[in-house]
């Protein structure tokens, strides 16, 4: 699961509603990996209390940004090809989620 770029201008009670949505959907994840922008600081505390591995990364380090990238460059390319299907978006998407590459 990948959040990029999404919470910049957004506060912490923001971020742990959206964070909340995902978790009541998909489970707890062991592990949570941020650029440690500073948005972020107050989630680390939140992700310990969860139960939540919290790790942070420099902001501009390049191997979190680049796997970051690459995952959604594979997953817009997924999409891209599933979509001369007839399945909806959230098939789709569930199809890219849970068949193993």
């Amino acid at each position: 699961m990948a959040f990029i770029d999404c919470f910049e201008k957004h506060g912490i009670n923001q971020i742990s509603r959206f964070f909340m949505n995902i978790i009541r959907s998909f489970g707890f994840p062991e592990e949570l990996v941020t650029d440690g922008g500073k948005e972020l600081v107050q989630f680390g505390n939140i992700c310990l209390q969860w139960g939540i591995k919290y790790i942070t990364s420099p902001v501009e380090h390049q191997s979190s940004n680049g796997q970051a990238e690459r995952l959604m460059q594979s997953v817009k390319y997924k999409l891209m090809k599933m979509n001369t299907t007839k399945q909806s978006l959230k098939e789709n998407l569930f199809l890219i989620q849970t068949i193993h590459q």
